[in-house]
């Protein structure tokens, strides 16, 4: 899931666009039977020119808050075997467990939903470890986008070019360590992450950590 190149764990660039320009854009509206693809997108949008980063995902409709906007899929991929993986198409699978990831596995498998770009502010944000759901309420001619460290953790270090406001500058596989990152995205993390998170700070609580010691 990384801007027009290899995938981020395996060498990290500047931005991600989950998406090659040999697919052509797609409206929602236009796709004449869901079940052609092996991810789920709603047809309240459209891909098209991004403010972030190439191509995007851009609402044509309102979406309300809560509402399901993507579910990804694809085939089960292990970290060892995306490095097999054909370099246009690294860059597309969303990692979902500590060693797994989940996307295509050749060019013609790439998808729509493979556009949706980060922001440090994002519209959108994962439940679990595939469901995408709107943060808050979208209008049309809006981005949808995701926070990108609150799937990945493994080798991911790029520069964020997003444009919001508390944009962090650089986007890194110790993010969801920052208590500040944990409370912005809080309900938003992958189900993986949210477990790290969890075993992260007893670690750090107890009496018997370099950290507890520290604080003795």
């Amino acid at each position: 899931m990384v801007t027009g190149g290899p995938h981020p764990h395996l060498n990290p660039l500047p931005s991600r666009e989950r998406g090659s320009l040999r697919t052509p854009p797609v409206r929602g509206n236009d796709i004449p039977n869901v079940n052609l693809f092996a991810s789920y997108l709603t047809r309240k949008v459209a891909v098209g020119p991004s403010h972030i980063s190439g191509k995007g995902i851009i609402a044509v409709q309102a979406i309300a808050s809560g509402e399901l906007v993507a579910v990804w899929g694809g085939h089960l991929i292990t970290r060892e075997d995306m490095q097999q993986l054909p370099p246009e198409v690294r860059e597309h699978p969303v990692q979902v467990w500590h060693d797994l990831f989940v996307g295509p596995r050749t060019a013609a498998e790439m998808e729509p939903v493979d556009y949706m770009n980060h922001s440090c502010e994002p519209s959108c944000g994962v439940k679990g470890q595939i469901i995408v759901l709107a943060r808050r309420d979208i209008a049309p001619g809006e981005e949808l986008t995701f926070d990108y460290a609150t799937t990945d953790t493994i080798g991911l270090d790029v520069e964020c070019h997003c444009g919001a406001p508390s944009c962090r500058g650089r986007v890194t596989s110790d993010d969801w360590k920052d208590p500040a990152f944990q409370a912005r995205n809080a309900g938003y993390m992958s189900l993986y992450i949210q477990e790290m998170i969890d075993e992260y700070q007893t670690m750090i609580a107890s009496p018997l950590s370099p950290s507890g010691r520290e604080r003795e």
